[in-house]
């Protein structure tokens, strides 16, 4: 599995110092989750050099923007470094590519300094990609036309305002070009490029079953190193957006993650890519959830699990009516979940109301809430907001009867917003696997 190591030693202008720097670094390690988690590659390790065989790494200074080199720098297998740093970036939000290397030595040290034991990596024209790292330089002044915007640095979406540009999402797209989403030179993206449009065989079959089916190549930016602006592809919690390898610009007061696009372009210049790791939402999240309406209180709903749901059906037929699998979600507690917690209306007995524990304890630290509502323990255990990990779900109020909630995603939740007013939108509630 691919591990990403990052070094701050260049970080002169100290954007990744202090509490706003902290955060920053657990954002940068949670975007480059979005790759570890899949890239399945061996890569060897490089010794840091002998009498005879010699290396020097180069790459962007990211505070300097000036070429910086290190020599014999000595890498672990599977492990690729990435320099990070700030600096007042004119142009961009963030600048991030692979680094290069001069060398000498034997047939055997230069082929593994290249290829990594990628043979791919060694063909004319190069079909596989291979690399000991690179650099990444994040802008410390944003600055888009005349107005000033700053970073949101939390890997939560709570608090991600209209005006503030989303380093998650900027993170991963900068790490996408470390790893050769980049048009230049020999690589296995730009060997794959067709005048304007790529012709990857995984990326052409994703972006032709969710774009255009008549497609004979995926379009790009007039750089080649960015899909064209206004494509969309599924999330794979399956959520439809742009891809996160567009141009930049478009994680303003939004999230950007991975898309089936994005990930079908990796595996096509050489990455070995499983998305049905371990570590993915789909082991977490493997109990279904079914959703009830109450007979008795329309516009209300439950949701339970397979015994609750069974003994509903066979002794409360008369008051509930089942309506099938709403998500998925777990039962048993998870060092990356969060519990939520059930309570039932004591003023409209049979609705139901599910909180994380923030609100939990809101709830039962306020008189008015905790005589209005009573709790009834944990229901399941779910991603919390802006994990990424999963489909987010919102939570709408019934404004006909308020104190009871549905929650929704995707198309439900676009219909409830267009034809059902009386359900007011309170924001994202979770993150479950449909």
């Amino acid at each position: 599995m691919l591990n990403i190591t990052f070094n701050y030693d260049f970080d002169t202008e100290g954007f990744f110092s202090g509490e706003e720097g902290s955060t920053r670094r657990a954002t940068l390690e949670k975007a480059a989750s979005f790759y570890e988690n899949f890239f399945t590659d061996s890569l060897l390790a490089i010794s840091s050099g002998s009498e005879f065989n010699t290396w020097t790494v180069i790459f962007s200074n990211p505070a300097t923007g000036n070429q910086q080199s290190i020599q014999d720098l000595s890498i672990p297998e599977d492990t690729i470094i990435i320099y990070v740093g700030g600096q007042d970036l004119d142009v961009a939000l963030a600048q991030g590519g692979p680094g290069g290397y001069s060398a000498s030595g034997s047939s055997d040290f230069l082929e593994l300094l290249e290829g990594r034991g990628q043979a791919g990596a060694l063909t004319d024209p190069t079909m596989d990609y291979s690399l000991w790292g690179g650099s990444i330089t994040f802008d410390t002044n944003i600055v888009l036309g005349s107005t000033s915007f700053d970073w949101h640095n939390s890997s939560d979406l709570v608090g991600l305002d209209s005006d503030e540009i989303d380093f998650l999402s900027v993170a991963i797209h900068e790490l996408g070009h470390v790893l050769g989403l980049v048009n230049g030179g020999d690589n296995s993206w730009s060997n794959q490029i067709s005048s304007t449009g790529f012709t990857g065989t995984n990326a052409l079959a994703i972006y032709r079953t969710e774009d255009d089916p008549n497609a004979t190549s995926v379009p790009l930016n007039e750089d080649l190193s960015h899909w064209e602006n206004g494509i969309t592809s599924f999330t794979l919690a399956g959520d439809l957006q742009e891809p996160a390898m567009t141009t930049g610009g478009n994680q303003l007061g939004q999230r950007q993650l991975l898309t089936n696009l994005d990930y079908a372009a990796f595996e096509d210049i050489g990455w070995e890519i499983d998305l049905n790791s371990p570590d993915s939402a789909d082991n977490n999240l493997n109990t279904p959830i079914y959703r009830f309406q109450s007979n008795v209180t329309p516009g209300t709903y439950l949701f339970v699990g397979d015994e609750e749901r069974q003994n509903i059906n066979q002794n409360f037929a008369n008051s509930f009516t089942e309506e099938g699998i709403a998500f998925n979600a777990a039962i048993e507690p998870n060092s990356e979940l969060l519990p939520l917690f059930r309570f039932q209306s004591s003023q409209r007995p049979g609705t139901y109301l599910f909180a994380g524990e923030a609100e939990r304890n809101s709830i039962k630290t306020d008189p008015n809430l905790s005589n209005a509502f009573t709790e009834e323990g944990i229901a399941f255990y779910i991603y919390g907001v802006g994990a990424g990990e999963a489909t987010p779900f919102s939570r709408f109020q019934n404004s006909l009867i308020p104190g009871t909630y549905l929650y929704a995603t995707g198309f439900e939740a676009d219909n409830i917003r267009a034809n059902f007013s009386n359900f007011i939108e309170e924001g994202i509630a979770f993150e479950a696997r449909i």
